[in-house]
């Protein structure tokens, strides 16, 4: 009896332990159920929080006009702006997140950049790029630790400029190295064969030729300085009165090449915008190259004339003209055409880059062609001081 009673004693302490117990375990979940709905509804509402920033950083990346791809840690791209669709022909929609080698596939940069995005929140420059056929500087800026924003800037004009500039002084250098090479070849002659006349003469008159070749290029350098550096003022000249002091200029010159000039001036010649000592320098120079392309004992067809509100001074040799991709190039500093084109070893390669870039500083135009059966026309149009 006494056991009866000790066991239903311990019976109902039992069942009073596992009640209690089970409404302490049902007070906790209930109570860890709350917080995972507290979670839940804490991260969805980050997540849209997260979203809406993502949204006005993609907006505010499409307001900037370089290309701007935001990635994660992975190396995916969870967006770009309009600029790096158009640089990716990714116009279409895309279904992203996409993997950057979807982009581009140059294995050395993407795992350059692989290692920048280990390395967030720290930004990282990145080796330049090639993509299409432009040349893209690049860097990485982190957005914490997770995303980072991938800047690419096109530097593709500033490495054509820096090739240009190494072509030009290569072929400056090339260009000066000639004639000292030849003054001081003779001069070298001079001095060991002091007593030979006609070696003498010869050394004199190749020196000269040198020394004028040298001030040539000197003085077309500093053209094309003053060129780039003065300011365009309003100043105007008569075109039928510069020309008049530019044949007188040039008589000596085409009566040695063996040149003569048919003229026709129109009777309606106007003022121009341009100062004269840049009109009679465009046509010197313009005159000089055709003289130097022309086929020896021709004539050369000037004409100045009235079109659309522009004067225009046109010349017209008899050479063998240019090729197209000559035409092309043939105003860039230093280029020479062919050996079929020139007859003569004249010139430096400046004459139509003075041209042309006089003209662009007044509003002017260059224009260049092939005449058939045979022969080239330079066409310079000048605004008319109205």
């Amino acid at each position: 009896m006494i056991f009866q009673d000790v066991l239903t004693i311990v019976l109902l302490g039992c069942v009073v332990w596992l009640f209690v117990g089970y409404r302490n375990q049902k007070a906790y979940l209930i109570k860890k159920k709350e917080q995972c709905l507290h979670l839940l509804i804490t991260n969805k509402a980050l997540k849209d929080v997260l979203k809406r920033r993502s949204k006005r950083l993609d907006v505010m990346t499409n307001s900037i006009n370089d290309t701007v791809l935001r990635l994660n840690k992975s190396a995916d791209v969870l967006s770009l702006n309009d600029k790096a669709k158009d640089v990716f022909f990714s116009n279409s929609e895309l279904d992203l997140p996409q993997a950057m080698q979807f982009f581009y596939r140059g294995n050395e940069w993407l795992s350059a950049l692989k290692d920048a995005l280990k390395k967030l929140p720290e930004s990282i420059v990145l080796p330049d790029v090639e993509i299409n056929g432009k040349t893209f500087s690049s860097r990485t800026v982190a957005l914490g630790k997770q995303q980072a924003l991938l800047f690419l800037f096109d530097i593709s004009h500033e490495k054509e400029r820096e090739q240009q500039q190494q072509q030009f002084m290569q072929n400056l250098m090339h260009d000066m190295k000639t004639p000292l090479t030849n003054i001081l070849a003779y001069s070298v002659a001079m001095r060991d064969f002091k007593d030979d006349e006609d070696l003498k003469e010869e050394s004199l008159n190749a020196i000269s030729l040198a020394s004028r070749q040298l001030n040539a290029l000197l003085e077309s350098l500093l053209s094309l300085d003053r060129i780039q550096y003065q300011e365009v003022k309003d100043s105007c000249c008569s075109m039928t009165q510069v020309w008049q002091d530019v044949s007188q200029q040039l008589k000596g010159f085409l009566e040695q090449h063996q040149m003569q000039l048919s003229i026709e001036i129109a009777e309606d010649m106007a003022d121009v915008k341009m100062a004269s000592q840049d009109l009679c320098r465009i046509m010197v120079n313009l005159v000089e190259n055709a003289v130097f392309h022309a086929c020896s004992g021709k004539k050369i067809d000037i004409s100045l004339s009235i079109k659309s509100k522009h004067a225009v001074f046109s010349v017209k040799d008899y050479g063998n003209g240019l090729s197209d991709l000559e035409i092309g190039r043939v105003t860039e500093r230093f280029f020479k055409a062919s050996t079929s084109r020139t007859s003569s070893a004249s010139g430096h390669g400046l004459g139509l880059s003075i041209v042309s870039e006089t003209l662009d500083k007044y509003g002017g135009q260059l224009s260049l062609k092939n005449k058939k059966p045979r022969g080239f026309v330079v066409i310079a149009s000048i605004p008319l001081m109205l």
